[in-house]
């Protein structure tokens, strides 16, 4: 069951001009604080590269937003503004007699505003034709060919997070109550008596971190004050925050109670990964603006991917305890001494 949100929006605002990367602000009629968008993926061609903002005519006040997370992290689905549907030419009320007594009524072709994203959340949808919108101009475009390759992965995702859902359900009889402890053999939690040491994509991280810091004084071209420095500063500032963010949240699974707070550390991860795109972003316009040497930005980009698709990995094991259970633990300790 998809989470239908159109009514509930006031305005909001998609970013696409990054490739890869959809970042967005949703405002919600009774919602204090706004939703936040964090997704991996592109646009449909009308706008990708670009940057939407959108408001509702006539928003209604959220009556069922219950657990709806104000941070949503996930993958993009279909994401279009031109989709054309028919919308009814009469009233309101005239529309419901016509409902009610199975008349046709007249209707017209209308652009519809689509967004879908998969989250936490589950499948979540905006779509109605009430919306005025506006975008800026492309600062990339989508080609045809890549435009199939992106249906094809969204349709792909959407059947594995479909069957991970299935899975999820099927197997919640099987879950402990939250009366019972969490078995002492759960894979995410040291033994007793053992000393703790980093994740190693916790020690990868910072070993990342340390030695983009050491060579940022090497490949930068400017001098410290200067505007051109700035993506730099928040590319350095972007992996710390990652590797702080992971480095908590694996220190989190070692603990005995982990199973209870699975959810949250698959959260974390999300975070951990939106970070690293957020240094991505700030590499790319790095290079845009002439801050580094080129070559060094590449690598320090590609770095980034290899975490995130790393990260992403450990991700699915949190989701897929089963699966999990025959990998190695994602949490090393010291043996125990003699």
């Amino acid at each position: 069951m998809a989470w239908r949100i159109a009514e509930h929006i006031v305005r909001g605002e998609i970013d696409n001009r990054l490739p890869g990367i959809i970042k967005g602000t949703l405002y919600l009629e009774g919602l204090r604080e706004p939703i936040t968008l964090e997704l991996e993926g592109n646009c449909d061609p009308d706008l990708a590269g670009r940057h939407l903002t959108f408001r509702n005519l006539m928003p209604q006040a959220g009556k069922d937003l219950d657990g709806f997370g104000r941070v949503q992290c996930g993958t993009a689905g279909t994401m279009s503004a031109n989709r054309m549907v028919r919308i009814p030419t009469i009233i309101p009320e005239e529309l419901e007699i016509c409902l009610k007594e199975r008349k046709p009524f007249p209707t017209r072709w209308s652009e519809s505003l689509y967004l879908e994203w998969f989250s936490a959340n589950g499948r979540v949808l905006i779509e109605g034709a009430g919306f005025t919108c506006q975008l800026s101009a492309a600062r990339w475009k989508l080609s045809e060919e890549a435009h199939r390759w992106n249906l094809r992965w969204k349709e792909r995702e959407c059947v594995d997070f479909l069957l991970e859902t299935m899975e999820d359900v099927d197997d919640e009889d099987a879950l402990p109550s939250e009366d019972l402890q969490p078995a002492s053999g759960d894979q995410f939690a040291l033994p007793d008596g053992a000393t703790h040491r980093p994740h190693p994509l916790v020690r990868r991280l910072s070993d990342f971190l340390l030695r983009t810091i050491a060579e940022f004084q090497r490949h930068k071209l400017y001098s410290e004050e200067v505007l051109e420095n700035q993506p730099l500063l928040t590319m350095i500032d972007a992996i710390s925050t990652a590797g702080t963010r992971l480095a908590m949240t694996m220190a989190k699974a070692s603990q005995s109670w982990a199973r209870t707070e699975r959810d949250g550390i698959i959260q974390d991860l999300n975070r951990t990964r939106w970070s690293l795109a957020e240094a991505m972003e700030n590499a790319g316009l790095a290079n845009h603006m002439g801050s580094a040497d080129p070559d060094w930005l590449k690598v320090k980009r590609l770095e980034c991917v290899e975490l995130r698709r790393e990260i992403r990995i450990l991700t699915h094991e949190f989701e897929e305890p089963n699966l999990a259970s025959s990998s190695s633990s994602p949490v090393e300790a010291d043996p125990p001494s003699s």
